[in-house]
């Protein structure tokens, strides 16, 4: 009869100390450039590098690797609204160009107003109209690329023409 101790003991000798003698890593944001900063107070941080750009970016199931440098753990985006006269005519978008949504600035605008916007192959792909002086056009679900932001009065007449960068 074969003694059934030894693997008994190996089995217990394994679990106890695998343990022990595992290791692990940690993926946290980390940045090697040549030049830059990092800043931080009781309540905010800010780092930045100067002259590494970002080449590519893949993602897969909520993991985002972006070839290059500094990794932002935030989405935001840094703009300033630009200045519109008040008068009939005067049109802005912005920011552009933009993540998520836009912002057009119509001051004066004239009912049945509509805007229209087309994909870089030129098909229409939404469109509404325009009810209030600022308007906010959300872009999530659109793809990277770029469109065109057509402007229109109630007979259809073209007013302006945006051209617009989504880079999510």
């Amino acid at each position: 009869m074969k003694d059934r101790s030894f693997p008994k003991i190996l089995l217990l000798f394994s679990i106890c100390c695998v343990p022990v003698a595992a290791r692990s890593q940690s993926a946290s944001p980390a940045v090697l450039a040549s030049a830059g900063q990092y800043f931080e107070n009781a309540t905010r941080s800010i780092a930045f590098t100067i002259g590494e750009v970002v080449i590519a970016t893949q993602t897969t199931g909520g993991i985002i690797i972006t070839q290059g440098f500094h990794q932002p753990e935030d989405d935001f985006t840094t703009w300033a609204p630009p200045t519109v006269a008040a008068t009939p005519g005067a049109m802005a978008l912005f920011p552009n160009p933009t993540r998520h949504e836009v912002v057009l600035l119509m001051p004066g605008i004239a009912d049945g107003t509509t805007y229209t916007l087309f994909d870089g192959l030129g098909r229409r792909i939404a469109g509404n109209i325009v009810i209030a002086e600022r308007t906010t056009i959300d872009l999530r679900e659109f793809a990277n690329g770029n469109y065109l932001l057509h402007l229109a009065d109630v007979r259809g007449v073209l007013l302006k023409t945006f051209k617009l960068t989504l880079a999510k």
